[in-house]
């Protein structure tokens, strides 16, 4: 089944959010219709800015290690000029979504003659935001193939997500698991959050004024984050 699922992917019809030279925000649906209708999301949704930039803020990616690695520090997912860009975005398209669409995003960001890719998708489900990272600052070759495939399908992975996706407190996981419906042969991460309380969560994670993140200007780099009341770790895993 997984290797089915690999070699292809089901077409799907696209309605723009907002497009840029390096990145857009989308809403993707299945072309063929009774794929489409067996979708039924909660949407559309309605989302204060504040929330949208606390959840993004704190999804993180735990790095894999190998038996002999020492525990790498989680990396955010994305920078504070990605959030900023993407919370109004955000917002628009949970409000404009369907019930049979969820929400694409993809970065794309020149580095030499390579690529830096960052994609995934987010929709909610039975009161569960759930929220897919196929490529987290993936460098390919800019005239990779892979590249307008992760295009057609932002939940397509290009090498996998090199740990799993993991969030800050971990109380508000529900699942963590893989998502193959980008269909590659390597797995995007897939994380499954009650989101119902995260006005609780009052502030984001990395605030532009409070803490910088190095070569946020750029998508790459990661900042030293404080990480008062951390729960991330071992027991992220036991949603």
């Amino acid at each position: 089944l997984l290797h089915f699922m690999g070699c292809s992917s089901a077409p799907l019809v696209t309605r723009p959010i907002h497009t840029e030279p390096t990145w857009f925000v989308r809403l993707d649906t299945y072309q063929e219709s009774e794929q489409s209708k067996a979708l039924q999301y909660d949407h559309p949704a309605e989302w204060n800015e504040l929330e949208l930039a606390t959840i993004l803020s704190r999804l993180l990616v735990q790095p894999e290690m190998g038996l002999l690695d020492r525990k790498r520090p989680p990396v955010p997912v994305f920078t504070v000029e990605e959030i900023s860009r993407m919370t109004p975005i955000l917002r628009t398209a949970f409000q404009q979504a369907q019930a049979t669409e969820w929400v694409s995003f993809m970065f794309l960001y020149p580095t030499g003659t390579n690529l830096e890719v960052t994609s995934g998708a987010f929709f909610i489900g039975n009161r569960r935001l759930h929220v897919v990272i196929a490529n987290a600052r993936e460098v390919t070759n800019q005239l990779s193939t892979d590249i307008e495939l992760v295009r057609k399908n932002p939940m397509r992975s290009i090498r996998g997500v090199h740990g799993h996706l993991t969030f800050d407190p971990a109380r508000f996981i529900v699942e963590i698991t893989t998502n193959w419906s980008g269909g590659s042969k390597s797995r995007a991460s897939e994380l499954v959050l009650d989101y119902r309380e995260i006005h609780m969560v009052t502030t984001p994670f990395s605030s532009p004024a409070a803490v910088p993140i190095a070569a946020a200007s750029t998508g790459s780099g990661v900042s030293q984050i404080s990480r008062e009341d951390s729960t991330t770790g071992p027991a992220s895993l036991n949603g």
